[in-house]
Order: C-alpha cells, then structure tokens, then sequence
C-alpha cells in the first residue's frame, strides 16, 4: 500500500510555502478553491509587490492641488483637467468602488 501525503501546499515560485491544505480538504475542494490557490502560487509575493509600487509610483505622478478645505481642485499632471481628482487616479481606485469609504464622486 502505497503512503500519501496527508497535506499538500501551495508554494511560490521561489518555493516560499503560501499555504498549507489538507488531504480531506483537498479532495473537497471545488475549481475556484484550486483556481485561487493557482492564482496564489502564480503570483504572491512579487507581482503583486511590484504593481503596488507601479500604482505607488502613478499616483505620485499626478500629484492634486487642493483648497484651504482640502478639496481636490485639479491634476497638476493632466494640463486643463480641473474636475477634481483626474481620470487616471480615479481609474486606480475604481476596483475599491465597493469599499465602505469609496465615494463616487471618485467614479471615472
């Protein structure tokens, strides 16, 4: 008889151990746990840290002049945009619509 793991793991591609699931698990799990786990390993940690810092890096290009009041007045970046926060930022934060201090006023 032959002797199985009882554990299997996710490792990053420098083979860094993501996670850790269970044999019983394992056989449970359904496509988008497998999917999420592929995600995972395909991924973390360095893609993920490097489109931070390129989002990070955008932002700090577009810096926004404001008010006494703080009120974004206009992109210094984008010339002749002054509808407040411009295109480009609002486009970064768009994948955060569904957070509970999005306001969308941001909305592209």
């Amino acid at each position: 008889m032959t002797d199985f793991p009882r554990e299997a793991y996710v490792a990053s591609a420098a083979g860094e151990r993501l996670f850790t699931v269970g044999v019983e698990e394992q056989v449970r799990a359904d496509n988008s746990t497998l999917a999420l786990a592929e995600f995972f390993a395909e991924t973390l940690p360095g893609r993920v840290l490097a489109e931070c810092e390129a989002k990070r890096r955008i932002i700090g290009s577009h810096p926004h002049r404001v008010d006494a009041d703080d009120v974004v007045l206009c992109c210094e970046t984008c010339t002749g945009y002054t509808g407040g926060h411009c295109p480009t930022t609002r486009a970064l934060g768009l994948p955060y619509s569904d957070h509970p201090d999005y306001l969308e006023e941001w909305r592209p």
